[in-house]
């Protein structure tokens, strides 16, 4: 990389400055709003979840680093569907549209998940006949610019939602983000933080913690072959956080980075693989083939349709099979 390409970074350096300014309770893995830590597309769970300085067509990538939304993915319409263990399924509806007079590609979207519906029962146990159910929503608007040459920043609000039966809870949470290309060396940096806001009302007597999460990703394509490999640090303000003893320094560093690639094979097949050694680890089963934390997948594109799927391993539990579906209007 050349002396000159360094001054883009400046904004990704603003972007990490606020994630250092949070505060170590805003760090903590623990939330109660789940949803938004789910992968919210079928491309991005088959790369394990990092994507987040792979844009292209696809304006999903904006749920991990919004300064990813490009005039390209303009009237661009995103829907997808996970089926998750039991009764448990996440839905995501997205549309982009650039705005030319304000300079600026912007997006809206919903997401869902369902936990399905459960039996009541009394205090002491006994069934009373009822039922209630329980799911998380998160409404987001999203816009991005190009603010220097190669540079481009973006931002996000979120309206999160969690309910089980008749408690509630909500939070009004933001979202920064900003990428730095390096045409020569087709490479793209990026930095964001995610769910920097307030909890507007809680379940429960305890005031649900947000799921803030800071990002890094490095997405490299090679010269000779037509694959991009992209390598995602995730939560990465809770590394110190995490239990001394649990593990070695290095086990627990790589506990947050997720890897992924996606090969194209022509105009219209992608095929997508990607490594999660947290997720591994947490669901070891002591199997000699273990799919934990392994996803893989494809994308076809068929003229303005281009449909995506992901596998992904959780080991003696099975797995989870998320579809994905992008058109232009």
């Amino acid at each position: 990389m050349r002396l000159v390409d360094f001054v883009g970074l400046p904004a990704l350096a603003a972007v990490l400055g606020v994630a250092l300014a949070l505060p170590a309770s805003a760090q903590r893995r623990d939330t109660g709003f789940d949803l938004v830590r789910l992968d919210a597309s079928a491309r991005a769970a088959a790369m394990a979840g990092a994507p987040g300085a792979i844009g292209g067509a696809d304006p999903t990538v904006a749920f991990y680093n919004p300064a990813l939304l490009t005039p390209d993915m303009s009237r661009a319409v995103a829907v997808g569907y996970t089926n998750h263990v039991s009764e448990i399924a996440a839905g995501t509806l997205l549309y982009a549209r650039d705005v030319p007079r304000l300079g600026a590609t912007l997006a809206a979207s919903v997401r869902y998940l369902s936990y399905g519906d459960f039996d009541g029962a009394g205090p002491d146990g006994t069934p009373d006949g009822t039922t209630f159910g329980a799911g998380e929503a998160a409404l987001t608007l999203s816009g991005a610019r190009e603010v220097a040459p190669r540079v481009r920043a973006g931002a996000s609000v979120n309206l999160l939602t969690t309910r089980i039966a008749d408690a509630r809870g909500a939070a009004l949470t933001a979202d920064l983000g900003a990428t730095y290309e390096v045409p020569s060396q087709q490479l793209v940096l990026g930095a964001s933080v995610h769910h920097v806001g307030a909890t507007l009302s809680s379940l429960g007597a305890t005031t649900d913690r947000l799921p803030t999460d800071v990002r890094l990703t490095v997405a490299k394509r090679l010269r000779y072959l037509p694959l991009t490999v992209s390598v995602a640090g995730y939560d990465l303000a809770g590394i110190e956080g995490d239990a001394p003893g649990d593990s070695s320094a290095v086990r627990r560093a790589l506990d947050h980075v997720a890897v992924g690639g996606e090969m194209r094979l022509g105009r219209a097949l992608a095929v997508r693989a990607g490594f999660n050694p947290r997720r591994a680890g947490d669901l070891d089963g002591g199997q000699r083939l273990d799919l934990g934390g392994v996803s893989m997948g494809f994308g076809l594109s068929l003229s303005r349709v281009a449909l995506d799927y992901a596998y992904n391993g959780w080991s003696v539990f099975g797995g989870t099979h998320q579809f994905g579906l992008r058109t232009r209007l």
